[in-house]
């Protein structure tokens, strides 16, 4: 696991913007900190002045206040203010917490750039898509960064690290904090083997988890091989940035219409979603075969019958918002994946994200939120697919959504 790029920022949960304003500066966490110390050193020094004045003891009652007391815990800062009242004579002092503050790390954006095309064939997240060299995944990042996040962890492996640290790496290192995180196929729990021949890591939900040491709250998943536009991210950012401390099994994710996500190229995969009245997810139902059949969107289980889907069925192109739970969740459910894995299918069998957030929605009454996003999507399924992308991508700079270079 690598870092580097610049420390991300904090936020404010709860509360205006003073621990904001006191990230500012050094010089504004001194002032900040010795500031309580100063008024108590004060008080302590009337107090004694009063116990020796035969004169004053008549003093019985009294109140102060400790403002921004500070108390880490893993990578949140929570600042408590309390309040002393009390008697001097009948020893009777109590304390209340008046005010509390949590300051959280911004969300930080999660990008799985692992996989390899086995359909396209080659490294596809490193195919550039524009005269410049940037590819899908550089869109995406940038897309993220213009929304809020400050952070992004890549999942790779370290076959293609030195490529991936020297491209793309190199690039968004100049705008965000980089971290790395490397899926492996034999990270797995004590007391498991990996299944002699396997070389295939165990899927998306165990891509997150090869993170797992270096996401400490609320963070966006996306693929590395997607486009998802802008409105997607800032949407995300926003559902993250309102999470609090205390918030568990809260989630989003991002809802394109099925329409917007096909290629004229050949069939796809997408996550088919069902939701309730108030937009949130109910079932996700992954359909393998959605092709385009008379201009709209139809699949088909045996190859021979098709049934037609409305354009604007909300799929799951795998953005996804989550705190920090779904990780901890996905950990305790991995060893349960294993021991049927490597007894029912030990050389595919895959351990899905959406399969982890099916089970909470089942088991922990997780709520999922599903954001509509207007934005088409855009990726290389197949070869044939990246004139199209390539296309899309000038004209989008064309009407000034990217600079040419970034």
């Amino acid at each position: 696991m690598q870092e580097t790029g610049p420390r991300p920022g904090l936020k404010t949960a709860g509360h205006g913007d003073l621990p904001a304003a006191l990230c500012a500066s050094s010089y504004g966490w001194i002032v900040h900190f010795l500031d309580p110390i100063r008024k108590l050193w004060l008080f302590l020094k009337q107090l004694d002045q009063n116990l020796n004045d035969s004169s004053k003891r008549s003093m019985k009652e009294f109140e102060f206040i400790i403002p921004s007391v500070p108390v880490l815990s893993r990578n949140t800062l929570t600042f408590f203010t309390f309040q002393f009242t009390g008697s001097l004579f009948y020893d009777r002092i109590k304390k209340q917490t008046i005010e509390r503050i949590t300051v959280m790390d911004k969300p930080c954006l999660v990008v799985m750039a692992a996989g390899m095309g086995s359909r396209y064939g080659g490294l596809k997240q490193l195919d550039p898509v524009d005269p410049q060299g940037h590819i899908i995944m550089d869109f995406s990042v940038y897309d993220a960064h213009q929304a809020g996040f400050e952070t992004v962890v890549f999942i790779i492996k370290h076959d293609f690290e030195q490529e991936f640290q020297r491209t793309v790496g190199a690039r968004v290192s100049r705008y965000m904090n980089v971290k790395y995180a490397f899926q492996s196929v034999d990270d797995i729990p004590e007391g498991f083997a990996v299944p002699e021949g396997r070389v295939k890591p165990w899927g998306t939900a165990h891509a997150l988890l090869s993170a797992r040491k270096l996401i400490d709250g609320p963070f966006a998943v996306i693929n590395a091989d997607d486009y998802y536009g802008k409105q997607a991210f800032v949407d995300q950012f926003r559902f993250l940035s309102a999470l609090t401390e205390d918030s568990r099994y809260h989630y989003a994710m991002s809802g394109y219409h099925l329409i917007n996500t096909l290629t004229d190229n050949g069939y796809v995969s997408r996550g088919v979603c069902t939701t309730d009245a108030e937009g949130s997810l109910t079932d996700i139902v992954e359909r393998t075969h959605i092709e385009k059949r008379n201009g709209h969107p139809a699949f088909t289980l045996d190859g021979e019958t098709w049934q037609e889907l409305p354009d604007d069925t909300p799929v799951s192109m795998n953005l996804w918002g989550f705190s920090r739970d779904y990780l901890e969740e996905a950990e305790a459910r991995f060893p349960a994946f294993l021991e049927k894995a490597l007894t029912e299918n030990p050389m595919k069998a895959e351990f899905y994200l959406p399969a982890v957030v099916d089970m909470l929605l089942n088991e922990r009454g997780a709520k999922i939120l599903v954001i509509p996003t207007p934005d088409k999507w855009y990726g290389v399924t197949y070869a044939a697919d990246k004139p199209v992308v390539c296309e899309a991508v000038a004209q989008m700079k064309a009407a000034g959504l990217y600079p040419e270079d970034f």
